[in-house]
């Protein structure tokens, strides 16, 4: 089956925005606030805002109030200290989102990633990216792992970059081109990044979730790339991996080992489309969104719950701070 154009929106989403300068000067966001553990983002408000809750759903905060600064995205440091957020805002037409980097408390924020990258490719000589998505902290909170996109490029062709988190020393980890890389999370020992894969250049191609190594390399599949899948997210202890599979159109939890084997289906909702985001800090419950609400779950699909703010109708989840 080949890969549909709602699986490529889904794994590349490109943002129609506007290009501003790169990190200059610092740019406060509206006021200090004091976020929940868990981040999500909604439209209530007519444009992507970021708010923050509890695990229960309770004490629902909006932290940020500027239409003319939308979020689609905001991932905790390992430390908590700090939030890693993209907005259309800064980014590239057709290319992807801007990164920002900001305090715990929403001060001091500043824009992390250039528009735009040129590299120099041993085979292909100069090459440009742009945009940035996809955060992914490292786990000492001091670097930064996202995904650019070539230019021009008619398929989502993205690389995953590494970059320090005030900006300084960008570098490009994955360079095999037409294939795809979106990192989705980063080992304790700094060498191996958990990702979603795809080869462009091979025929009805399809995503898997892979490990990669710093360096590019793909290291060990999770999934083949007979079925499709997507968005790996480690466990906190590191020995489970739970991501999204479909078909032709239903996506359904899946969990395994940290290996790969074991592989099985988490009972979720009754929902089309059901997408793993993060786990709790002690690793026994899974965040995830289904059909624009939010919900928990445990690793066998037991406890199921909604704790989608009651006010909010259309939303997702982002992040779920560990400490």
């Amino acid at each position: 089956m080949k890969v549909t154009q709602s699986t490529i929106q889904f794994l590349f989403t490109c943002v129609i925005c506007f290009v501003l300068s790169c990190k200059d000067n610092p740019v406060d966001s509206d006021l200090p606030f004091e976020a929940g553990p868990i981040l999500f983002v909604s439209d209530k408000s007519g444009t992507w805002q970021l708010y923050s809750m509890n695990e229960d759903g309770s004490d629902v905060k909006q932290l940020t109030r500027d239409p003319n600064f939308p979020l689609t995205d905001a991932r905790w440091s390992p430390d908590g200290s700090k939030i890693a957020i993209t907005s259309p805002v800064g980014g590239v037409e057709r290319y992807g989102d801007a990164i920002y980097v900001m305090s715990a408390d929403g001060t001091g924020r500043y824009l992390l990633t250039r528009p735009s990258v040129q590299v120099d490719d041993s085979a292909y000589g100069k090459i440009t990216y742009a945009g940035g998505s996809y955060p992914v902290w490292s786990p000492d909170s001091k670097r930064i792992a996202f995904s650019r996109m070539m230019v021009p490029e008619a398929i989502a062709n993205l690389d995953i970059f590494v970059i320090d988190s005030d900006g300084m020393n960008e570098t490009r980890s994955t360079k095999t081109i037409n294939v795809s890389e979106q990192v989705t999370g980063w080992s304790p020992d700094g060498t191996l990044f958990l990702g979603t894969v795809i080869n462009w250049a091979q025929e009805n191609s399809r995503p898997f979730v892979a490990l990669i190594s710093i360096k590019g390399k793909i290291y060990r599949h999770i999934t083949t790339d007979s079925v499709n899948s997507a968005g790996g997210i480690w466990s906190p202890d590191q020995k489970y991996i739970v991501f999204t599979s479909w078909g032709s159109m239903r996506h359904e939890l899946f969990i395994s080992d940290s290996d790969g084997t074991n592989k099985s289906i988490i009972p979720t909702t009754s929902n089309t489309f059901n997408y793993a985001v993060d786990w709790s800090p002690d690793g026994a419950t899974i965040l995830f969104n289904s059909g624009g609400r939010i919900f928990l779950t445990n690793k066998n699909g037991s406890n199921l719950k909604d704790i989608t703010p009651k006010e909010l109708s259309n939303t997702r989840a982002v992040s779920w701070r560990k400490r």
